[in-house]
């Protein structure tokens, strides 16, 4: 099993291209392999850090993607276009 995640939306870094993956030790050296040829920068892992100080602000910014996401599939099954 391996999980990735990105900052993307909930940290709103989704220009600076930051994630993170959880895997078995074993498959950590095939996957550095496969990557791309680029890391990633000073800035961005500067800004991943910081997102990372301030917890209940960022759970903040999760539970608001959270109500809009709800908000939205509602409208969505009212108009009868989605029913996930």
């Amino acid at each position: 099993l391996i999980v990735l995640r990105t900052f993307s939306k909930w940290a709103g870094l989704a220009g600076l291209r930051v994630g993170y993956g959880i895997l078995p030790p074993q498959l950590n050296e095939v996957i550095y392999r496969m990557k791309l040829p680029y890391n990633v920068t000073i800035a961005a892992q500067i800004a991943a850090r910081e997102t990372l100080v301030d917890m209940d602000y960022m759970q903040g910014r999760i539970d608001a993607i959270i109500a809009e996401r709800e908000h939205l599939f509602q409208k969505l099954r009212a108009q009868g276009i989605l029913d996930p």
